[in-house]
């Protein structure tokens, strides 16, 4: 029988038990969790499971009872516990050898690190759904350019010498959209959190727009940040309304999200940080770059942050020669202080808008003074 063990935190003896079944089975504790369940037979612990969201983690079977049906009957507990709270997807990091028996439950593998990790999700909307949207989004922003403009883009406007229109091809299904230009099949990708966007966000997409005229720019989805991802993505836009040839996208559970790359929220690095960093980081070559006809990434120098810098190693070493990856210095304000959104935040919260002023265009810095921004200043104090 399956029971929830969420007590096991506060009780020593079994708390230490549960640790020792995980450790038996060499897997490390990764908290905080939402549920904890498990199965006791012949008066021990010999089957737990824990979920985060609409994540799955720590799942251990007792070396002794494996290959019976306890990983089944546990799973199913928990799968039916997260429909019953309206959960409409899971993901699951498992080592590959034992991502067949989440398939037989209705998981399905989105991206593998062969030998190390693969990366399962189930329920909807799934990754091709989401693949789909973004083809969605490029297909409409093209035509909405061509329409407007008789091209897709005006060369000037990028500073490139190319020969524009483009001919669109976008196919529905993900391995077949392709972007044709006879001089340029250059196409560009950011991803960002934005926290708040900064005259440094701005910069890097300009910087990517001197390479390609298209740049896709992936706003990170996951609502822990300062501002809310709603807010983060209408001041992206507003940041950028300007700039010809940018597509905008939401990352979904995608792209350094708590489900594809949960140690990256943590800001610290853990044994688990650099296999999630290259899981992110195949699963944008093999997958979301080839969909989106995507020959090159932007990221940012990153001299502080210790996980970002590890993922901007990860992505130079994964990506290899099928994405060419650029790392941009730092931006700076005329005084020559580099531009970080930390620092935009640390302004903010103390209530120095004068201060934050040279770190952030127009429409941020129009945001934070208004009733809206104020109102995040209030609950963060």
């Amino acid at each position: 029988m399956v029971e929830r063990l969420e007590h096991i935190i506060e009780k020593e003896a079994d708390r230490v038990e549960w640790e020792q079944l995980l450790q038996r089975s060499g897997i490390r504790q990764e908290p905080p969790y939402d549920a904890i369940y498990g199965i006791y037979g012949d008066g021990r612990l010999i089957a737990t499971g824990a979920r985060e969201g609409s994540r799955l983690k720590c799942i251990a079977i007792d070396n002794a009872y494996q290959g019976g049906t306890l990983f089944n009957v546990l799973l199913s507990r928990m799968i039916r516990d997260t429909s019953e709270a309206s959960i409409e997807r899971l993901f699951v990091y498992t080592k590959p050898a034992a991502a067949i028996a989440f398939e037989s439950l209705g998981f399905r593998r989105i991206v593998d690190v062969p030998g190390v990790a693969s990366f399962l999700e189930r329920g909807t909307p799934n990754f091709d759904n989401i693949l789909q949207k973004w083809l969605d989004e490029t297909d409409a922003f093209l035509n909405q350019q061509s329409n407007c403009n008789g091209s897709v883009l005006n060369s000037q406007d990028i500073q490139r010498d190319v020969a524009l229109p483009f001919s669109l091809s976008v196919h529905k299904s993900y391995n077949t959209a392709r972007y044709k230009d006879p001089e340029d099949n250059t196409v560009e990708s950011i991803l960002m959190n934005a926290n708040p966007f900064t005259l440094g966000h701005r910069a890097l997409v300009e910087n990517a727009l001197t390479r390609a005229p298209i740049v896709h720019l992936f706003v990170l989805s996951e609502d822990v940040s300062l501002f809310p991802a709603h807010i983060r993505l209408r001041l992206v836009r507003e940041g950028t309304s300007d700039l010809p040839g940018v597509i905008i996208h939401t990352t979904d559970a995608y792209m350094i999200s708590r489900a594809s790359f949960p140690s990256y929220f943590l800001k610290k690095k853990t044994d688990a940080t650099s296999v999630q960093a290259e899981l992110d980081a195949t699963l944008f070559r093999d997958k979301i770059a080839p969909a989106l006809s995507i020959t090159n990434r932007t990221v940012g120098e990153e001299p502080i942050d210790p996980v970002t810098a590890l993922y901007n190693e990860t992505l130079m070493s994964t990506l290899g020669k099928k994405i060419n990856l650029t790392i941009v210095p730092r931006a700076k304000t005329r005084k020559d202080t580099i531009i970080s959104a930390s620092r935009v935040r640390e302004l903010f919260l103390e209530g120095d808008l004068a201060g934050l002023r040279p770190y952030v265009p127009e429409t941020t810095y129009r945001f934070l003074v208004s009733c809206e921004g104020q109102a995040i200043l209030k609950r963060h104090l």
